[in-house]
């Protein structure tokens, strides 16, 4: 039985308690993005696609078809991003492996999106221009955990992101390829936070998925986009799929505490929550996609 299954629905710690979750500090409304501040990448970018506004490239490695950088970050909050250039790939796990829930396996096809190098921390979550800051001291690159989906759609929102879809997720961590584990197709117990309580985020290189994405096996478990449905996979459509129209539970991905992966389970393997469901080993990451030229 997956662990994970058995804990979700339950009731977790209170989020807007005022030992986690108080008032911030300053009220006063942040600095507003200028374009100088932005540089000119979204000027210079060619192509169909740009760089959303509100954003810069780290580095100067760019994709050679896309002709969009391969790491971008968002200037209110620090917040870095790994480009993923999207195409086909096999969803889910083959018969006779996995879960019910991840059958059948099916094909999809993704557009380019950017999705977050590591899960989302305390430090970016209080640097985004909300009313209210989560307060963990000595804890700013922990990631920021024990939220309900909304809270974390809420972020992404108000930084000009969105939560990745599940089939934007799975791709980070397989690849094109259709890796077992983000790394590869051997289990490395090295790879990955497996203890079961979070640390630090983006300490573990070994367990890079092939985009270079870091923690999506180990450390906190990651709230998705989606509806959940465990019968979806069965009429999901091909192209940039979002999930079920409707439903009472999100999707969430990811091995945090390990245990499914040591027993056998890869990283297809699907969880979910209630709408109110909060956890101290859940978290998110934030994604975003390019702006298409006209």
């Amino acid at each position: 039985m997956k662990i994970l299954k058995t804990i979700l629905p339950c009731a977790a710690l209170i989020f807007f308690s005022t030992s986690a979750y108080s008032e911030c500090p300053c009220k006063s409304a942040p600095s507003a993005i200028t374009q100088e501040s932005l540089t000119n990448e979204v000027a210079n970018t060619t192509g169909e696609f740009s760089v959303p506004f509100g954003f810069i490239a780290v580095g100067t490695e760019r994709d050679p078809k896309l002709n969009l950088p391969k790491r971008i970050k968002h200037v209110g909050t620090g917040y870095e991003l790994i480009l993923v250039s999207g195409g086909e790939y096999w969803m889910g796990s083959p018969e006779g492996m996995g879960m019910n829930d991840e059958h059948p396996q099916h094909k999809v096809r993704l557009s380019p999106f950017w999705i977050g190098k590591t899960e989302v921390t305390y430090r970016h979550f209080n640097s985004a221009p909300l009313p209210r800051q989560m307060l963990q001291r000595g804890r700013d690159d922990y990631p920021v955990t024990n939220l309900e989906w909304s809270d974390a759609d809420r972020w992404c929102k108000l930084s000009g992101m969105r939560l990745p879809t599940e089939a934007e997720w799975e791709l980070s961590s397989r690849g094109l390829s259709g890796r077992r584990y983000p790394w590869g197709n051997t289990w490395r117990s090295t790879a990955g936070n497996f203890t079961g309580r979070v640390r630090i985020v983006g300490k573990f290189s070994r367990g890079a998925s092939s985009y270079g994405i870091l923690d999506l096996a180990g450390n906190a478990l990651e709230w998705c986009s989606d509806f959940y449905d465990e019968n979806y996979y069965s009429s999901s459509q091909i192209s940039n799929p979002k999930g079920p129209a409707n439903g009472s539970r999100h999707v969430i991905r990811g091995e945090g505490l390990g245990a499914d992966i040591l027993n056998g389970y890869g990283i297809t393997s699907r969880s979910f929550g209630y709408g109110d469901y909060k956890s101290e080993l859940v978290g998110f990451r934030a994604a975003v996609s390019p702006w298409k030229k006209n």
